[in-house]
């Protein structure tokens, strides 16, 4: 990674604010003390805003329904420089939250985080695939 703060970034991009919540790695799930049930299934950590650009999104903040339940969830990319996420101090991986992207309220799930763009002996982007989080209903 050394080699990725040396290169030079040819790419100019148009960055916007994203905010993360990363998920805690080997966290216990926290249990209600009266029923002793799953109070949730995932602890994050304090929300965490990047610059990245936004690109490839897919049906982006719109919810459509057909008559045998939801289509296809949001998707998109965001790309990072790497230097920038390594300057904040953040580790993307599958399964945090993004919870803004340009001020805008979103919950979206990152899917896949793969660095990108090789020139001179480095990768210059880090590609970070999300998808809509579906709230999951139990049976009645």
């Amino acid at each position: 990674m050394a080699a990725t703060l040396a290169v030079r970034r040819p790419v100019r991009m148009n960055e916007a604010d994203v905010t993360f919540r990363l998920l805690q790695r080997g966290a216990t799930t926290p249990k209600d003390r009266d029923y002793r049930e799953a109070v949730s299934y995932r602890n994050y950590n304090p929300e965490v805003t990047v610059k990245g650009q936004l690109v490839g999104a897919r049906a982006f903040w719109k919810l459509q329904r057909s008559q045998t339940g939801d289509v296809n969830p949001s998707t998109g990319a965001i790309v990072f420089r790497p230097d920038v996420l390594q300057k904040v101090g953040v580790t993307l991986n599958k399964g945090d939250q993004i919870v803004k992207i340009a001020g805008k309220d979103v919950d979206f799930q990152v899917e896949k985080v793969s660095p990108l763009t090789p020139y001179r002996g480095g990768l210059i982007l880090t590609h970070v695939e999300f998808s809509e989080r579906r709230k999951v209903y139990g049976s009645v």
